[in-house]
């Protein structure tokens, strides 16, 4: 997954960008893109929201929740994410982007991830609501449940 700056800036040109999408890059997200015409994974997924957010982003809610191993979350769309003010909230795509000034909290790495700390996440997942994880953990039960039907 590279964002437009990151490939704009390693040379790559705005027509050749254009060319190559469809060929063998894949826009995934406005502004970000797979070196890949197939189906990002759930960690491209997750890479890509993270770009789409830009450079003070981190994973948050149900996403960085289940990440940090709560099994009550999962990691299913949205991707919840957190961006520093003042970028505003908005929905796009499958990434829940929520705008925020409380920015003293630690963010943990986890590879290419940047998540919300353990405390901020919990708290951050329970105002989403257990409607909301409840319909992750449904919606993961009848995907896992058409995938078997499709095989």
């Amino acid at each position: 997954m590279l964002s437009r700056s990151q490939l704009l800036g390693a040379g790559v040109t705005h027509e050749a960008l254009r060319w190559r999408i469809g060929r063998d890059r894949r826009l995934v997200l406005p502004g970000v893109y797979a070196l890949q015409t197939g189906p990002p994974s759930q960690v491209q997924r997750l890479v890509a929201a993270q770009l789409l957010g830009g450079p003070g982003s981190w994973l948050a809610g149900t996403t960085a929740a289940a990440l940090h191993g709560l099994r009550s979350c999962s990691l299913a769309l949205p991707i919840r994410l957190l961006v520093p003010r003042p970028q505003r909230s908005r929905r796009i795509a499958w990434v829940d982007v929520r705008a925020t000034s409380l920015l003293g909290e630690p963010v943990v790495g986890r590879g290419p991830l940047r998540l919300g700390c353990l405390p901020r996440a919990v708290v951050d997942a329970t105002a989403e609501g257990p409607e909301e994880r409840g319909r992750s953990r449904h919606h993961d039960r009848s995907r896992a449940a058409a995938d078997g039907q499709a095989r």
